[in-house]
């Protein structure tokens, strides 16, 4: 192994596509500059405060059910992965280990412990899972309250906003999303974040939901400097698609943000209304997009010349 590699560089991608092989939509755990299918699933038991993040985790929908999977990656044996393996038991319908090595170990620590923990053997070289080394995964121990409760919710959730980025896919130039991210917080708000090539690093357009409303805000977050947001905001207040326009501060950063609400829409109803919003959400990329690319040249060249 090169000195300082990650796993995640070289394995959660792999090991996302092999998932979604296997009928599931995948995310990863990785970094939302540069990465797309980004989701940080944290697994709690309740009560505690200690919580793990599978590397990758997929979703399914079987008719009106839907199916989980979660998968810790390790760059040496299998066995390391164990601790992690065991803690997601009670809430995935499969957990996988992936690695280069271990599968015997994993099978014995199944016979003696009952535990059902799937493996997959990774060529480190290819940078690719071996297909015929998989040891399917027999959860023995999933507790399906643990997972209607925490799990189902979230996943359907995510689900949605999977489609909704496909949906997105067929509207714009796929080449230029440069990263997508879904995030969840404790209060129900889920939101997925484009990051599509703009007029700065800080804009990311972002489809936002919560938990019992029937409805979702389309927009965009794009951080600016004072005086750069005083000429945007005068180019934009009158675009018709937008309802609402504002700035606000989060500690140094001061940010511009627009958004547009779709009615009669619910995220834990995967295809209910989903393609509206990926239209909408084309629709500000693609219009609005060229729109602030203008302001903040305009704005940039008004303080250039203010400055002579």
């Amino acid at each position: 192994m090169v000195k300082g590699l990650k796993e995640a560089d070289i394995m959660y991608e792999p090991v996302r596509n092999f998932i979604e092989r296997r009928g599931y939509k995948g995310f990863i755990d990785r970094n939302f500059e540069t990465s797309r299918n980004v989701l940080k699933f944290k697994i709690r038991f309740p009560g505690s405060d200690k919580f793990y993040t599978p590397d990758v985790v997929g979703f399914k929908l079987i008719g009106d059910e839907v199916r989980t999977v979660a998968i810790e990656c390790k760059m040496g044996r299998a066995e390391s992965g164990l601790g992690q393996a065991i803690y997601y038991l009670p809430f995935f319908h499969e957990v996988i280990i992936v690695a280069p090595k271990g599968r015997q170990a994993i099978e014995e620590i199944n016979r003696r412990f009952n535990l059902g923990i799937g493996y997959a053997e990774f060529d480190l070289p290819k940078k690719r899972v071996v297909e015929n080394t998989v040891l399917e995964a027999q959860n023995r121990f999933f507790d399906i309250n643990q997972f209607s409760d925490y799990v189902k919710p979230y996943a359907l959730t995510s689900l949605s906003l999977r489609y909704i980025e496909e949906g997105l896919e067929k509207e714009v130039e796929v080449s230029k999303i440069q990263g997508s991210q879904q995030v969840f917080f404790n209060d129900g708000t889920a939101i997925l974040k484009i990051k599509y090539e703009g007029v700065s690093k800080e804009l990311h357009f972002e489809v936002r939901w919560k938990r019992g409303n029937n409805y979702v805000h389309v927009g965009l977050h794009l951080e600016m400097d004072e005086n750069t947001n005083n000429e945007i905001f005068k180019r934009l207040s009158n675009w018709r698609e937008i309802e609402r326009i504002g700035a606000e501060k989060d500690g140094k950063n001061k940010w511009i943000w627009l958004e547009k609400r779709i009615e009669n829409v619910n995220l834990e109803r995967p295809h209910e209304r989903l393609g509206e919003v990926s239209k909408t959400l084309a629709y500000f990329i693609n219009t609005l997009g060229e729109d602030l690319k203008l302001a903040y040249t305009d704005a940039t060249n008004k303080r250039f010349s203010d400055r002579i």
